[in-house]
This record gives structure tokens, sequence and C-alpha cells, in this order.
């Protein structure tokens, strides 16, 4: 199995795109706006983390105000049955599958 682990402390947007063997995303990211996953077809987890995990993290990664809430868009997903709380979670603000929430290039 394949997953992704990653800590941001700064960042507001995340997108994926075409990502087939990714089965697992774990994302710790209090200023979350919005995650975008496109055409990630093995993807079954997803999980916001509400703390950041243990570890000697520069101040960059300390946070005292409140999380930000985040936007959804997923197009060739399976997002409602992905197992984790990234649409369950308190943060999640709206949750779309339309295409045009992807700009085409």
């Amino acid at each position: 199995s394949s997953g992704i682990n990653a800590e941001y402390g700064q960042l507001r947007d995340w997108e994926m795109r075409r990502s087939d063997d990714l089965e697992g995303l774990a994302l710790w990211a209090p200023r979350l706006q919005a995650i975008k996953l496109r055409s990630c077809g093995a993807l079954n987890a997803v999980h916001v983390l509400e703390q950041l995990p243990p570890g000697n993290w520069t101040s960059e990664y300390q946070s005292s105000s409140q999380p930000s809430r985040y936007n959804v868009s997923f197009y060739r997903v399976d997002i409602p049955s992905c197992h984790g709380n990234l649409l369950t979670n308190s943060r999640c603000n709206n949750v779309s599958d339309d295409l045009d929430d992807f700009e085409i290039f």
C-alpha cells in the first residue's frame, strides 16, 4: 500500500491529479481552505489530522488560531466511500463533485 503523510503549517490549497497508485492521505494543515482530488482511482482513505503529530517542529508549524474550514472538490475519485474523516470533519465546509471546480489547461 502507498500513502502520504503530510504536515504543512501554512498550506491553504492541496490539489492532486492523476495519482493512480496513492491509496491513503493523512494531512495536517490547520490553514487548509481547499482540497481538490481528481482521478485518484486507488485512493481509499483520507484523514485530516486535528493535531500535529509528535516531533521537533519549527515555529512555522505552531498555531494558536482556530483551524480554518475547507472545501472539498473531487472528480473520478470515490470520496464518499473513502475511509477517514475528510467529509465528516467539523472543518469540512462544502463538498462538490463538479468538474468545473478544476482548471483545465
